[in-house]
């Protein structure tokens, strides 16, 4: 069972230092996982475009440091999906950490000021993809019939989007094997199998969801030099920070109030994505039934670390947003 040690969270200007990690390990030594909480800003941004002719848009931005930063929009005429990756910034955040003795209610579920974000529904963590997330698949059924109801109709998704020499595969450093850990930047980094590969099949988001409803896309993982599991933002860069990706602040610029996450996989990136939901001052519902873990070991301690960070873990039947 993994245990965690006391963490360090910081709150306050938006580009604030990463703090030291939590880091968790099992009494044999086994790699659980490892996190903090910082903000920062930059990356990628989705938007769903109205539209179904096939459209190319470039766009160029520049970030401290990456002077020569740009990015691009490609249409999916199948979807009337415009994926974009760019700099984006949102300054003025103030991160708050939620009181556990003080869980949110379900009342504060509303349809007009809540966002469900589906996290990492792709094939390559489903059973036979390169990183499949034991019993993946189950969650593809309810978290369809939950977006064709519209229960939340403010729905937003993140992709894992890796380019093929990203620095959290295992095949990126000779002589090491997936799932064994490196010291990079300071933190623990796990090593992968080459996953989420962009633009291969188990990179895109899953075909048997509807992802016409989403609003949006927000793509991790795309520097090759830092690692991604949250929706909100990037692991630890050379810099030793977190950059935001620009969720929180479209977010905010679109009045939410409240979050609610489901998706893959319960113990890395919609932990992950739930904590930084919470820490960037959104009330955050934890969907347990429509995620799966890697490790269902982790299961006890990815249930505390939501609630020390005020998130409440619900069933989505429980959804009734007034």
């Amino acid at each position: 069972m993994c245990q965690s040690d006391t963490v360090s969270r910081r709150s306050g200007r938006s580009g604030a230092d990463g703090m030291e990690p939590m880091k968790m390990a099992d009494d044999n030594g086994r790699r659980c996982l490892t996190r903090t909480q910082s903000s920062g800003a930059s990356l990628i941004l989705g938007v769903l475009f109205p539209s179904s002719p096939p459209l190319t848009v470039s766009i160029e931005a520049q970030y401290q440091g990456f002077p020569d930063t740009t990015g691009a929009c490609a249409m999916d005429p199948a979807h009337g999906i415009l994926s974009c990756g760019f700099t984006a910034f949102y300054f003025g955040l103030t991160n708050r950490r939620k009181n556990p003795q003080n869980m949110p209610t379900r009342r504060q579920i509303k349809r007009d000021s809540s966002v469900l974000i589906l996290v990492d529904i792709q094939p390559d963590f489903l059973p036979g993809g390169a990183l499949a997330v034991p019993d993946g698949d189950a969650i593809l059924r309810p978290v369809r019939k939950l977006m064709e109801s519209r229960t939340l109709p403010f729905m937003v998704a993140t992709q894992d989007w890796h380019p093929p020499n990203h620095v959290s595969f295992a095949s990126q450093h000779e002589g090491r094997a997936p799932f064994e850990t490196i010291d990079y930047y300071g933190h623990e980094q796990i090593l992968w199998p080459d996953h989420c590969v962009q633009n291969t099949p188990g990179a895109e988001l899953h075909p048997d969801l509807p992802w016409v409803h989403a609003a949006a896309i927000f793509r991790e993982a795309m520097r090759p030099d830092t690692d991604s599991y949250s929706g909100f933002r990037n692991n630890w860069d050379p810099q030793g920070k977190r950059p935001s990706n620009g969720l929180a602040g479209y977010l905010h610029e679109r009045e939410t109030q409240t979050v609610v996450v489901c998706g893959l996989a319960r113990d890395v990136c919609v932990l992950w994505t739930a904590l930084d939901a919470a820490e960037s001052g959104f009330v955050t519902f934890f969907l347990w039934d429509l995620t799966r873990p890697v490790d269902p070991a982790h299961d006890d301690d990815t249930s505390r670390q939501l609630a020390d960070a005020g998130v409440r873990v619900i069933h989505s039947s429980e959804l009734n947003p007034g």
